[in-house]
């Protein structure tokens, strides 16, 4: 039994270390990104290569009250940096995949109407209980 309790063990550590493994290669590659974003001189808020705009984030919506709608994040994040008033990039991994935050209700038509570009795959995962399969 005690054979077996070993190869247990270096099962469970294998599998944490490939886990973590992956968590921070992942991690590499979209804080990278993000921060290739930022280098292009496209808007976001401060970002913290660690934990993305998650903190900055956190403290915004700790001054909202409970279970907001994201459009009352993304008009507060603007109303702190004016500068952003059309849209603004989000990295909140591994929360979510980074955003791009749209103020402006001319470009949300542009981007999801007038011009019909590819969508998030995970969209479709969403809608579908919703609306049914298109």
């Amino acid at each position: 039994m005690p054979m077996l309790n070993g190869i247990v063990v270096r099962l469970v550590l294998t599998a944490l270390v490939a886990f973590l493994g992956y968590f921070f290669a992942r991690l590499y590659r979209v804080r990278r990104h993000v921060r290739s974003l930022r280098s292009q001189g496209l808007p976001m808020p401060p970002h913290s290569f660690l934990f993305g705009h998650l903190t900055f984030v956190a403290g915004v919506l700790s001054k909202l009250p409970p279970h907001i709608h994201g459009v009352y994040l993304a008009d507060r994040i603007r109303q702190l940096y004016p500068e952003m008033d059309t849209a603004f990039y989000l990295d909140i991994w591994p929360v979510s995949d980074p955003h791009l935050m749209l103020i402006k209700p001319d470009l949300v038509y542009q981007l999801t109407q007038a011009n019909q570009l590819p969508k998030y795959p995970g969209l479709t995962t969403f809608l579908t209980p919703l609306a049914g399969k298109v």
